[in-house]
């Protein structure tokens, strides 16, 4: 209990962690009294003065509803206030205890309401009106008001004071205005609001809006509307109601005026209750008038502006992203018309937010948009912790790795997410791209479904360049969704080359060729009637009655919103206005108004109101406007020679005359300030009220003395980054200095300022602010002289080449021009002069000079000795004798001995690789021979010299070259390498390039379907790391490599026209214009141009552009896309052209993924030239075939998935030009279809199909040509071909005569009218139909479709035996019983379930019987089985085809009569003659099948012993690595997928990451060289003879063993658990040692083993498809670790902890590899050793 000398304490009433109340009694008189303690044992300066401040509010304030304050005190290190006792508790704590009548209730209210008519009548607003805030005797009747801790001494508070983050008060009782989310000053009203609220919960029992959080409650104020409390207790009479409704409207325009309305109306109700009156008819507020001279708050004039800024509001809500720009005059209203819209985006749940841009702060780098986005960190940071947590991880999740670059602009970002990792150092323009992106996902992370975010940039006239081009890129990226960008501006501001002004043209100029979504306003001055309806709200007035005032307004301000405020402030400051109390409105003199003297220009109005002010305040004004708009108490203190108290005087002069605002609460304790120190814990901000005042202040300081200010300002903030070295403030100290740079004489400091300009250039260039960065650099070089700079040459060089390179990547060449001449002249070595080159190359680049470029290289070169080739002779010797070196440096080398080679470090070496990789660019697009020239230097310099981060590009380009001289493995090895080195390096911004790189080698050892997730791995890193270039290639590359695998075309179209739009907008040409190639293909396959000129000039087009590039390699792409277009289409002169030009640029495309596809092509040309060929040039065509056949083979080899199928058409096609026997061209042709994995290259199984057809045709067999011929069009069709569908079904025509006509698939347009259910079910029925070759599928596909269209209840087909000419029953189908069944073969005789006598009937006769109603019908009734089944509908129906009855349909229906209508008749009718034709082709499909099947049987037999013998290791006769891709990966892969378990399943399987796994071993003999070595080969031959039958016996029959290589053995473990593993292993070890190996008469030595395993799958969230090689990678690892701990044991790689993603972890697997360090948190190594 509280010890107080003087004081005897009672009891305590209320403790909170802020403070304490205690009742007491004073001892001195005996008095009563109540204490409110500070409740801090040691209390801030700020605390302090708070509590200062709320005793002196209390001790100035008197009146009958007022607690009174006797004193203030000292406690120990606190203070006390000490004030009257009325005997009373809170009207809340009363309440709760007391049930009072609603009449009590009503005196109560309108006690409470005199108490705060007291409070407002002494000018301050309470701003804490709630029960708990009243105190209430019951005996005496006394109501008092307490609690001014947080009240206003203004006449209102302006919203920028209001602290969104920490809402003061109550929020369950405050007023929309004072939760800071909507733009509305906090004045008396608000407390009328509280106190509404207050009543309703007094009337009613409870509050009108509640939730589980505050933002809920924020919510309900904002945007809800509560329930009249009549409706919640009906006693309540309407009068009540309805003023307490009336005191919480959402507006305080339509509220209560004035607490005295409220008293009024209450005493009336009060005396209306007591006659028991309902007064229905009352109106609140009648009487309700406010002497107060209040300018309405709402906006006049501007609806149809509203209008427009809502429906924009409303799009994205919707999922839009588009940009609103307001233009207009200064002080036109266009802020407050954007801020209207805050009150819409709560009621949305969305978020508003507002950054300002600043003259001053036009060169710092995305100046308001940091400042809006700090405003909604701080906003979150008010959040509960449970929500916080849940937008860390939204946001981390956004950011992934990039987390460090969003807080070094925004710090305060870190008390969300916690400290980054920093990023790694890229080129600048990648840290521009990525800098770009990383914001746009920053930002996505806050607008979501239902969560629009909407960002206010107010004048953005004084924007900085890297805002608008970051604004560009948000609204061009195209994939951002829910945000609105309202952007306000002066439009008299805009001169030519402000980067706003150049956003507009561009705008306008883009509206038509772009989907940017943007909208522009241009906000006009009030006309007359919005200025009459101002001045009639304000004076209370009519129309009429203001005329005068009207037209003398408009005269004077124009119609300028802002001005007519200032004006109708100053006349009623000089009593142009006078209050009429009997009539409630103001009257006014039209001749004082007239006479008085106020200027028609605003400026020169504020300017004369400023030169009233007291000259101290006005001195402050003139620092405060230096700073900036928005300024603090801290700052403004260290340049003001005034004490504090002095300095918080003149500040609250400023608010109280509304100069200046508030930025938050603390502004209340300026006057508290007695010392002239500033407490530590004190922040105090504050801005103009509006640009024009801070405009006015401004033009009262002369040059001189602003100069003198600005000095002493940058001085402040240095004296600050010395002390705290905050890098976010480095722009306002070098902005401020520059500004008193003149005033700064010494060489020290001015050379000082030189390195802070060079610091903040460096900061804008990281953040990709170039041209702001290249300001910086100017001014670094300007501020010290010529002869200064002589003293420091090497920085002036580093100022200049930074300076140089910002000036490049910004646009302006001609100034990087000019600074690259100067750099020259002072160029100290040969590596500064390289540096230029490095530059110079870029200018070159950026304006498209690419030969300029390489000759400039060519001179950085020279500069080190290093002579690059310039003729194409020279480059093809330099490159044979670089790919020499290479060759035998591997020889010699393996790529895990490249990695770890020492570090790259001497500077001339690092930069002459610098040079060499700048060379790829330009060299790709026009001379690519000289770009694999420039890698193989690379990788000699990397040899020689040691490794660098560039050198991970560099192993993955000699990969490339690698795998042209058919060196596969050790290209993909050079792959692995590079990964291993970007790890070492760390280097993030090679990554993109490098995947991109890799999957040039990975398509010709892997399936595919690698090379496609690395080029998404390629795609995402490339973003990440804003490597924009490569991720457009990846993206690109990985739609071109789709084309060429057999991705259905219209889901290909879909993804190209995605792609299309994402490179326009990235504007990255070739990767474009590839894209563009591609879809150009696709347009040509799915339709046939309205004519052939059309088609011409498409061509025509697509080809200029290309060569318009100057880029070889796509010409051979777009070559090789026509010649097999045309092969398809049968245009075989246009191909043998499009073939021809293929060839001249084949070099060019060497590495590409359809080069196998090159020379598949040609051989089909040559083929089409046989017929007509002489003997001379049918041996060409037989050399050609055999050239293309050796180079197919390698690839076969290495990939078969890949390559397999072209390989085995290539040589059925040459078996038929040989005249192979037919046996064997057909097993060709089946190897090739049987080599194709489904979902793979679907073009070339139909392509395989029209061969093999084609074929049989040659051969005279119709009916199995047939077959083949209409499976090829199925599949063109199905892969979206149909021009090339179209074109076989013209062909042969007589094949598909009897089809229905195919719908269109590529566009399905639905109407309202037309097309009814029926036609479409016919044409998705007969599409069923036709698509099926089977018998037994098409049986069952025909049963259903016929009894669903006939509405039959069951039903049967029956078909006519050839050989017999019977009828059976071959599909049967009961839908009462869910049963179908084909193939049945039973005769109709013999079935008991059909009317044989109605079907023999048709069969005879060939007529269609349908019966009605059969039991009824004088012709059936009498049957046996009718009568028997009570058949009631029943249709047996002949199935003719060509005249021939090949079926009959029979249906009965037992439930309903008259069910087979007519209507029903032709759809089956229809229905059946597209049955006779599947039927047909079905039965001849399997006639040939069975033909095939007799004709090869005995090939297969041959060919599968030999196939058996291709999978054996001829030593040990175990299964080789071989059968290990084409059989046993395919049994893991299925294992693994079967493992994850579908959410919704309820299959009780093990699935346990221990239990039910695949177990793959790698066993490696230890030490086994020196058996050979020393017993020789046949002995070790011998003794692995030996290891393989032991190991061979300890594994069960549904494993594998597998020789994999030399000493290494594979073992496949199916369906096992991780202890058996570990007991195999111990196992294994000990038969191994254990086992005597004889290797000569006499001698018997014994091996120990090592192994490597690992437990598949890893994961069991993520068990997806990895590559053998992928697998085989870890298992290695893991054997690695084993030898590297001892050998003779076992080492276990296992996951312990589950990534994020499959894509995560395959990147994480990716880069394993023995010189990496294992990622601990993930990954482990268990031992076992015996």
């Amino acid at each position: 209990m509280l010890n107080l000398i003087g004081y005897e304490i009672k009891e305590e009433i209320f403790k909170s962690s802020n403070s304490a109340v205690y009742r007491a009694t004073q001892t001195a008189d005996n008095r009563p009294v109540v204490i409110k303690l500070l409740n801090r044992e040691y209390p801030s300066s700020r605390e302090l003065s708070a509590f200062v401040r709320e005793y002196e509010i209390m001790a100035k304030l008197s009146g009958e509803g007022i607690i009174k304050a006797y004193s203030l005190i000292k406690c120990s290190n606190s203070l006390a206030i000490i004030m009257e006792d009325i005997g009373g508790e809170s009207v809340a704590k009363v309440l709760r205890s007391t049930k009072a009548g609603l009449a009590e209730k009503v005196s109560l209210a309108i006690r409470m309401t005199d108490s705060l008519i007291q409070t407002h009548r002494q000018n301050v607003i309470h701003k804490d009106v709630n029960p708990t805030n009243f105190v209430w005797n019951e005996k005496t009747n006394q109501v008092k008001i307490i609690d001014f801790g947080i009240s206003a001494e203004l006449i209102r508070e302006l919203p920028q004071s209001i602290d969104m983050n920490v809402p003061e008060g109550n929020l369950r009782y405050a007023s929309p205005e004072q939760t800071g989310r909507i733009s509305r000053p906090v004045d008396y009203r608000s407390d009328l609001y509280s106190l509404g609220i207050t009543f309703y919960e007094l009337f009613t029992g409870r509050l009108p809006y509640t939730g589980e959080d505050d933002s809920e409650i924020v919510y309900g104020h904002i945007a809800k509307t509560p329930i009249p409390p009549k409706d919640i207790n009906p006693e309540i009479p309407y009068a009540l109601s309805r003023i307490v409704m009336k005191m919480i409207s959402k507006t305080a325009e339509e509220r209560y005026q004035s607490a005295a309305g409220i008293k009024r109306d209450l005493e009336f109700c009060l005396q209306m209750m007591d006659k028991s009156t309902e007064m229905e008819w009352f109106v609140p507020g009648e009487n309700d008038v406010s002497d107060r001279f209040e300018i309405p708050g709402r906006l006049y004039g501007r609806e149809e502006e509203i209008r427009v800024l809502l429906e924009g509001l409303e799009r994205a809500s919707g999922g839009s992203c588009e940009l609103l720009l307001v233009g207009g005059f200064p002080g036109i209203g266009k802020t407050s018309l954007i801020q209207e819209i805050r009150k819409p985006v709560i009621g949305e749940k969305g978020y508003f937010i507002s950054g300002k841009c600043n003259r001053l702060e036009r060169n710092v780098p995305y100046y308001c948009l940091i400042q809006a986005f700090k405003g909604l960190v701080r906003q979150l940071l008010s959040e509960s912790q449970s929500k916080l947590e849940s937008w860390k991880r939204r946001i981390l999740e956004a950011l992934g790795r990039n987390g460090r670059i969003i807080i070094d602009i925004i710090p305060e970002l870190e008390q969300i997410v916690g400290p980054q990792p920093d990023v790694p150092e890229i080129n600048p323009l990648e840290s521009q791209n990525r800098f770009h992106i990383v914001f746009l996902e920053f930002i996505k992370a806050f607008a979501a479904v239902g969560h629009p975010l909407v960002i206010f940039l107010d004048d953005l006239q004084w924007s900085d360049i890297s805002t608008i081009d970051l604004l560009k890129f948000i609204l061009g990226e195209g994939n951002a969704s829910y945000i609105y960008i309202i952007g306000a501006y002066r439009d008299s501001e805009l001169q030519e080359g402000n980067p706003l002004l150049k956003l507009l043209q561009l705008m306008d100029y883009s509206r038509k060729e772009t989907e940017w979504s943007y909208n522009h306003m241009t906000l006009l001055p009030l006309n007359k009637t919005a200025v009459s309806r101002l001045l009639a709200d304000t004076l209370h007035s009519s129309a009429e009655e203001i005329a005068p005032l009207t037209d003398l307004v408009c005269r004077k301000t124009m119609g300028n919103p802002f001005f007519i405020n200032k004006l109708l402030k100053t006349l009623y400051s000089q009593g142009s206005f006078t209050f009429l109390p009997e009539k409630g409105k103001w009257a006014y003199s039209i001749e004082k108004a007239d006479q008085a003297e106020i200027s028609d220009n605003v400026v020169e109005l504020l300017v004369r109101g400023l030169e009233l002010m007291p000259e101290g305040v006005l001195d402050s004004l003139k620092l405060a406007a230096c700073i900036g708009n928005q300024f603090n108490l801290a700052l403004l203190s260290q340049i003001s020679d005034k004490p504090l108290d002095e300095l918080g005087s003149d500040l609250w002069t400023a608010i109280e005359n509304e100069l200046i605002l508030p930025l938050n609460e603390n502004y209340r304790l300026l006057k508290t300030f007695k010392s002239v120190s500033l407490p530590k814990d004190f922040d105090a901000r504050f801005c103009f009220a509006h640009d024009r005042i801070r405009q006015a202040v401004q033009s009262l300081i002369s040059r001189t003395e602003r100069n003198e200010i600005h000095l002493a300002i940058g001085r402040a903030y240095l004296k600050e980054f010395g002390e705290t070295g905050k890098s976010e403030i480095i722009f306002d100290l070098v902005n401020h200095l520059n500004l008193g740079r003149t005033l700064i004489r010494r060489e020290k400091e001015r050379s000082e300022l030189s390195d802070l300009n060079a610091i903040a250039g460096d900061k804008a260039k990281k953040s990709g602010a170039f041209a702001v960065a290249s300001g910086f650099f100017d001014m670094a070089e300007s501020v010290l002289s010529e002869e200064e700079w002589e003293r420091r040459p090497g920085k002036l060089f580093d100022i200049k080449l930074k300076h140089a390179t910002c000036a490049l990547l910004s646009g302006d060449l001609q100034k990087a021009d000019m600074l690259c001449d100067q750099l020259s002249g002072i160029a100290a070595s040969n590596i500064d002069r390289a540096a230029i080159s490095n530059v110079r190359v870029q200018i070159h680049e950026f304006r498209g000079n690419f030969f300029d470029a390489i000759d400039e290289i060519r001179r950085g070169l020279r500069l080190f000795g290093i002579t690059l080739p310039d003729n194409d002779k020279e480059i093809g010797l330099k490159t044979r004798e670089g790919i020499g070196k290479m060759v035998d440096f591997l020889s010699r080398t393996s790529v895990e001995d490249i990695v770890n080679l020492p570090e790259m470090r001497e500077p001339e070496k690092v930069m002459v690789m610098q040079l060499l990789y700048q060379v790829v660019p330009p060299a790709l697009q026009t001379n690519p021979p000289l770009y694999i020239l420039a890698s193989l230097m690379m990788f000699e310099m990397t040899c020689a010299y040691g490794v660098s981060p560039l050198a991970c590009k560099c192993l993955t380009d000699c990969g490339i070259v690698l795998s042209t001289m058919n060196q596969f493995q050790t290209s993909y090895k050079l792959g692995q390498a590079a990964f291993m080195l970007v790890d070492r390096f760390n280097a993030e911004s090679m990554k993109s390039s490098v995947y991109f790189g890799y999957t040039f080698s990975s398509y010709l050892v892997a399936h595919y379907e690698e090379s496609i997730r690395y080029y998404d791995m390629s795609y995402r890193k490339g973003l990440e790391t804003g490597d924009i270039q490569h991720a457009a290639y990846a993206l690109s590359h990985k739609l071109h490599m789709l084309m060429w695998a057999g991705k259905n075309l219209r889901e290909l179209k879909q993804e190209l026209e995605e792609a299309i739009a994402i490179l326009g907008r990235a504007r990255t040409a070739m990767p474009l214009l590839l894209t563009r190639i591609v879809n150009y293909t696709v347009d040509r396959l799915q339709s046939v141009p309205e004519d052939e000129n059309t088609e011409k000039a498409s061509e025509h087009n697509m080809l200029a552009a290309i060569e318009n590039a100057k880029d070889v390699c796509f010409l051979f792409r777009f070559s090789q896309y026509n010649t097999f277009v045309n092969l398809l289409m049968d245009n075989m002169e246009s191909a043998e052209r499009w073939y021809d030009m293929e060839v001249r640029y084949f070099g060019a495309a060497m590495c590409d993924f359809p080069v196998p596809d090159h020379y598949l092509l040609g051989a089909f040309i040559a083929v089409g030239k046989w017929e007509r060929a002489s003997e001379k040039e049918k041996q060409e065509i037989k050399d050609t075939l055999t050239d293309a056949e050796r180079k197919m083979r390698v690839w076969v080899e290495n990939c078969p998935d890949n390559f397999a199928h072209k390989y085995y058409l290539l040589l059925a096609e040459t078996a038929i030009i040989n005249g192979e026997p037919l046996e064997t061209i057909i097993d060709l042709f089946r190897k090739a279809l049987d080599s194709i994995k489904t979902n793979d290259f679907i073009q070339y199984r139909a392509f395989i199909n029209e061969r093999v057809g084609e074929f049989w045709l040659s051969k005279g067999e119709e009916i199995t040509g047939k077959a083949y011929i209409r499976e090829a069009e199925y599949l063109y069709r199905q892969w979206g071909a149909h021009r090339k569908s179209a074109l076989l079904r013209k062909r042969y025509y007589n094949f598909f005569m009897n089809d229905p006509e195919l719908p269109d698939t590529r566009e399905t347009i639905t109407k309202a009218t037309g097309t009814s259910l029926d036609v479409i079910s016919i044409l998705k029925s007969t599409q069923a139909i036709s698509s099926e070759i089977k018998i037994d599928k098409l049986l069952k596909i025909l049963i259903r479709t016929i009894i669903e269209n006939a509405g039959a209840q069951r039903g049967c087909l029956l078909l006519r035996n050839e050989s017999d000419g019977r009828f059976y029953i071959e599909a049967m189908q009961d839908v009462s019983s869910n049963q179908l069944q084909v193939m049945i073969s039973l005769p109709f005789e013999e079935c008991g379930s059909i009317c044989q006598e109605i079907v023999q009937y048709v069969a005879r006769t060939g007529e269609t019987v349908v019966v009605h109603n059969a039991c009824e019908d004088d012709d059936y009734q009498d049957n046996a089985y009718i009568a028997k089944n009570n058949v009631r509908s029943l249709l047996c129906m002949p199935v003719i085809y060509q005249c021939r009855l090949k079926g009959i349909v029979y249906l009965e229906n037992n439930l309903s009569g008259n069910v087979f209508t007519a209507k029903r008749l032709e759809i089956l009718k229809v229905l059946s003659s597209q049955a006779s034709i599947s039927i047909e082709n079905a039965m001849l499909y399997e006639k040939m099948e069975e033909m095939v099947k007799e004709r090869t049987a005995q090939l297969n037999k041959a060919n599968e012993k030999l196939r058996e013998l291709s999978f054996r290791d001829p030593l040990t006769d175990l299964y080789n690595r071989r059968y290990t891709y084409e059989h046993i990966f395919g049994k893991i892969s299925q294992f693994t997928m079967g493992r994850k378990k579908p959410a919704d399943s309820d299959e009780g399987r093990d699935l346990s990451p221990e239990n039910n796994v695949v177990g793959l071993l790698l066993i490696d003999i230890d030490y086994f060289k020196e058996v050979n070595d020393t017993y020789g080969h046949s002995a070790g031959d011998s003794a692995l003879v030996t290891i393989a039958r032991i190991l061979k016996q300890m594994i069960g029959p549904d494993d594998f063993i597998i020789r994999w290589g030399g000493e290494e053995f594979l073992i496949v473990l199916f369906d096992t658990g991780a202890d058996y593993l570990e007991r195999f292993c111990r196992n294994v070890l000990e038969t191994v040692s254990a086992t005597p190996l004889p290797v000569s008469k006499n001698k018997t030595v014994y091996k120990t083993c090592s192994i490597g395993y690992v437990r598949i799958p890893l994961s069991l969230s993520n068990p997806e498809h990895m590559s053998l090689t992928q697998i085989m990678q870890i298992v290695d690892y893991a054997l690695y670790c084993a030898k590297e701990n001892g050998r003779n044991c076992a080492a276990c790689f296992r996951m312990i902890k589950e990534m994020g993603s499959s894509g995560e972890l395959y990147e994480e697997l990716q880069n394993l590899s023995k010189n990496t360090r294992l990622n601990e948190e993930y990954f482990e190594i268990d031992y076992i050793r015996l």
